[in-house]
């Protein structure tokens, strides 16, 4: 593993990318120009706002001057950056040491998340899209049980025709089925479960009778899948053990087993239990996944074992720069037509694009 010390060290590795004014990396127009690119899985401020307490809200439009590398929790620092593991950066061998305090409160959020996704405006998304060639994105909600989020979202992106629109309900919010129709009704093109968010099991009964009532449309829906860092790290903290196993892939398959078949999206390749979601994948025929934060030698898997007509092209904007997990794709194919399928060809079927 190669251990950086400065982004200059990370642009020597990097051939194919380039440093913004602001400090942030982006794919060089030639390499990028090469294809159509959607971004399956972003976000802005209006659209994650549930996870940042109310009193910490401050939305900033037009931020361009922010360095979204240096706030993101992945890597937390330079020296932690590590593009051959799931979220591209090292995770301590325990809580309970310098490192592991110092990522524990990362993770917390405070205080630099809180600016990251102040900073999430649609302007300064279209322009970090724009300077990386990607052509469009589907922007995912996270509600509360108020379910107010997934409009505010919308009438933030409504007037950008390559900006999709991801809703998302709680599962434990009332009215759930004339929530639906209202989002129906503001033309969304799926709908994101966030279990770990929610700090529900994706097998809880009111998270199985939300996804009853989301298949219903006939829509994809995304789901939070797999361990994002290993439970067994160390003097964890309960809570955040908990929140891991909310997403526990062992759980999936019997809720599948309940749905009819609908096109169900694993997020970022099910992170640390990959070689559970292949197996998954490999019985649920209408399952995809996006392949966001994973490693080259993980999407070599899923293209051995599933094939790239399931697989999707994601970044989970702006936590990560979507400039990495494009050259993970890029390094780990080596046709372009396979190249193009996963960048957006399977993305405009799902989204029901010409």
């Amino acid at each position: 593993m190669n251990i950086f010390h400065s982004k200059q060290d990370i642009l020597t590795d990097f051939p194919e990318i380039s440093l913004s004014e602001q400090g942030d990396f982006f794919l060089k127009k030639e390499i990028g120009k090469q294809f159509e690119i959607i971004d399956f899985h972003t976000h802005i401020f209006e659209s994650i706002s549930s996870i940042v307490p109310s009193f910490l809200h401050n939305p900033i439009n037009n931020d361009l001057e922010t360095c979204f590398f240096d706030l993101s929790p992945y890597p937390e620092k330079i020296e932690y950056f590590c593009f051959e593991s799931v979220f591209y950066r090292s995770w301590p061998h325990s809580f309970w040491s310098k490192k592991g305090l110092r990522t524990f409160f990362t993770l917390l959020g405070y205080p630099k998340v809180v600016k990251l996704l102040n900073s999430a405006s649609i302007e300064r998304l279209m322009i970090d899209m724009s300077k990386s060639s990607i052509n469009g994105s589907v922007i995912h909600v996270i509600a509360d049980k108020k379910n107010q989020n997934t409009r505010f979202t919308y009438d933030k992106i409504k007037s950008h025709p390559n900006i999709w629109l991801f809703g998302s309900i709680h599962p434990f919010s009332k009215n759930k089925e004339k929530t639906v129709d209202q989002f129906l009704n503001l033309g969304v093109k799926g709908f994101k479960i966030n279990p770990h968010v929610w700090k529900i099991d994706f097998d809880h009964p009111e998270n199985i009778t939300l996804l009853k009532i989301l298949a219903k449309t006939g829509l994809p829906i995304l789901s939070c899948s797999g361990f994002p860092i290993s439970p067994d790290i160390r003097k964890m903290p309960g809570y955040l053990k908990k929140m891991i196993y909310t997403q526990d892939l062992n759980k999936y398959e019997k809720v599948l087993d309940q749905l009819p078949a609908f096109p169900f999206i694993f997020a970022h390749g099910g992170l640390l239990q990959h070689k559970i979601l292949i197996q998954l994948m490999k019985k649920f025929p209408h399952t995809f996944t996006d392949i966001s934060t994973q490693t080259i030698g993980t999407i070599k898997n899923f293209l051995s074992e599933v094939g790239c007509h399931r697989l999707l092209f994601g970044s989970d904007y702006p936590f990560f720069n979507p400039v990495f997990p494009l050259i993970a794709l890029l390094r780990a194919t080596h046709h372009d037509e396979e190249r193009a399928t996963i960048l957006s060809g399977n993305a405009k079927k799902l989204l029901n694009l010409p």
